[in-house]
């Protein structure tokens, strides 16, 4: 019985069909990889951002309360506060 025995062609054909499956593979990994890393980048921006406008409104919380804390007159107070929060 003879053995069949490829050709160097044939043999670097079947060579370039593995590798191109293969990274035809990792490619798509890749891919998806950034897409994921993408979409977590910008949520953690996306939450820092709203974290640092909830902190800029509590001190500015802060500050109108301040300014409206001797005032004796209750509906004065709110409308100072208001407009404090406003700027």
């Amino acid at each position: 019985m003879k053995k069949y025995k490829k050709s160097k062609s044939q043999e670097q054909q079947d060579f370039n069909r593995s590798a191109d499956s293969f990274f035809s593979g990792a490619g798509w990994l890749l891919l998806i990889g950034l897409i994921l890393f993408g979409w977590i980048s910008i949520g953690i921006s996306f939450f820092g951002w709203v974290g640092d406008k909830m902190d800029d409104r509590d001190s500015k919380k802060e500050r109108c309360i301040n300014e409206t804390y001797n005032i004796k007159n209750e509906f004065t107070a709110k409308k100072k506060y208001k407009a404090c929060m406003k700027r």
